[in-house]
């Protein structure tokens, strides 16, 4: 848990139609912690596995929203399949829901290492590149 992170109360919560009672725990930070200290995440924890099954969260960088806009509508990142990587069991598919359930993204992650060595090259900023210099939005 890193410094500025508040968790609240444990909760119960189901996920539309699934029968699971998850424990939630709602996720906030401290003023001036991070560039969107005012993103919120409610955290879905599996009440058997006590892995992470889903998170509603928004989003409040600036540079990510239209103008006039503070944050954006909640929306829930549910992990879907799981697998195992060098001892270590990560997400390897997720969908991304509006609040209503209608689906706004699906994504898969392949080819996990953590033994592999990283390449230091991916990390040279291609000529095209630009940077984001923008101010995060402020609710508070």
């Amino acid at each position: 848990m890193d410094p500025g992170v508040i968790l609240g109360e444990p909760g119960k919560a189901k996920l539309w139609d699934d029968p699971t009672e998850y424990i939630t725990v709602r996720m906030t930070f401290e003023a001036e912690v991070g560039d969107t200290p005012d993103d919120y995440y409610v955290l879905y924890i599996d009440p058997k596995s006590h892995r992470l099954k889903a998170c509603e969260y928004i989003v409040t960088y600036a540079a990510l929203l239209p103008s006039g806009v503070s944050a954006t509508p909640p929306h829930i990142l549910v992990y879907e399949e799981f697998t195992t990587v060098d001892g270590l069991v990560v997400p390897t598919r997720y969908s991304i829901y509006e609040k209503n359930h209608a689906l706004y993204a699906t994504c898969e992650i392949r080819n996990w290492s953590f033994k592999k060595p990283f390449d230091a090259t991916r990390m040279t900023m291609p000529a095209s590149a630009v940077i984001d210099v923008s101010s995060p939005a402020r609710t508070n």
